[in-house]
């Protein structure tokens, strides 16, 4: 049995014009690791997270979840596996009330209302939003707009989180919350 959920064989990716950004990357991220991609700003982290969850398509090379290859797989179906929190929540918001935001990917994936519902109370009182839950999140500030992107793919309970730059604009005591929820 393949206990690897994200495997990279020879991926190489290159935007369009643009210089090679991943050359020939092959890796294995087991089931139940956390995982740290480090590195300078645009040495291709953020390039490859999109990879794994086939935000991107590598230009050569596979991608493979759960021990099958992603090539072909609509995004829909690999929502189900992979829930990605995007480095600027101004990239993920769109709906008009914090509760919607967190309720709309597990309303996508096709769950009864009570599942929904309950999911999205859970992950607003996990990340201290219910107090904010009526109110629009673009008028929040940074850091409540990153905690309710976070929820909004927490309460999708995917088996393979991905968070980008997940700290950034987080004080130390939601930093601390945040690294207790998902080690």
């Amino acid at each position: 049995m393949n206990s690897s959920c994200i495997e990279t064989r020879d991926l190489q990716f290159a935007y369009a014009d643009g210089p090679p950004v991943l050359h020939d990357i092959s890796l294995t991220i087991d089931q139940g690791d956390f995982v740290a991609i480090i590195g300078q700003n645009g040495s291709g982290k953020t390039t490859l997270a999109k990879h794994f969850n086939g935000l991107l398509q590598p230009d050569c090379g596979e991608v493979f979840l759960f021990g099958k290859c992603i090539a072909g797989k609509k995004m829909d179906e690999l929502a189900q596996h992979v829930g990605y929190v995007f480095q600027n929540p101004d990239h993920q918001i769109f709906s008009p009330t914090v509760r919607e935001e967190v309720s709309f990917g597990p309303r996508n994936l096709g769950l009864g209302k009570e599942t929904v519902d309950c999911r999205t109370e859970a992950a607003l009182k996990q990340f201290e939003l219910t107090a904010v839950a009526d109110r629009q999140p673009a008028v929040l500030g940074f850091g409540l707009r990153r905690k309710v992107c976070i929820a909004a793919v927490y309460a999708m309970q995917t088996p393979v989180l991905i968070l980008d730059e997940p700290t950034s604009g987080l004080d130390l005591k939601s930093t601390n919350d945040l690294m207790t929820l998902i080690c």
